[in-house]
């Protein structure tokens, strides 16, 4: 859902930089940032229903299945750690990964997008406290400051605008240890504050 958001509220002049064709460290901030309204309450309570009954579902319900599937982050983690370091050795000079050809040793972009994703989630939806989830305001903020601009616009000045933090516009260094220092702190599905 989040590649298609992103493609969707693009506003680019050339359709080769529109949407999901940004820079790889970013194609996967969109769609990781989707899953945490996947366990919002305020979210959920727009559509998620009981099938026979038309009530919303429990909220403790909500809060069971996201502790369960909270219960093997770690190995997911660590799975998405090899799998990005394995991308890194076949592509090198001396390898190569078909399964991952398209990625072309991008396949970290999954764990950093996580990162950036949660850090979004956190400072623009405020982790969905108070229906924040689903307020206009910070959906526009979304868009207007990091989503229209797909690979048009650099997007470390995306995500310094998006988050009002102006040390991440250079790209540099101090930048990836920036966001290195806010850590990955959940998977993201059903991974909200419970």
């Amino acid at each position: 859902m989040g590649h298609a958001i992103h493609s969707i509220l693009a506003r680019t002049r050339f359709q080769n930089v529109s949407g999901t064709r940004c820079a790889t460290d970013f194609s996967e901030l969109p769609s990781t940032l989707m899953e945490h309204f996947a366990a919002d309450p305020s979210v959920l309570s727009l559509f998620a229903r009981h099938w026979k009954t038309n009530r919303p579902v429990p909220q403790a319900l909500v809060s069971e299945r996201i502790r369960l599937a909270h219960r093997f982050e770690g190995l997911d983690t660590e799975q998405q750690i090899l799998l990005s370091l394995a991308d890194q050795a076949f592509h090198s000079q001396h390898g190569f990964f078909g399964h991952l050809h398209s990625y072309g040793a991008g396949y970290y972009s999954y764990l950093f997008d996580r990162v950036l994703a949660e850090r979004v989630w956190r400072k623009v939806f405020d982790a969905g406290r108070d229906g924040a989830a689903v307020s206009r305001l910070a959906g526009e903020r979304l868009k207007e400051k990091i989503l229209r601009w797909g690979g048009a616009r650099d997007p470390w000045r995306c995500l310094a605008d998006g988050l009002d933090d102006q040390r991440l516009a250079a790209g540099d260094a101090e930048s990836m240890a920036l966001v290195g220092s806010w850590g990955i702190k959940d998977h993201g599905a059903f991974g909200g504050d419970s």
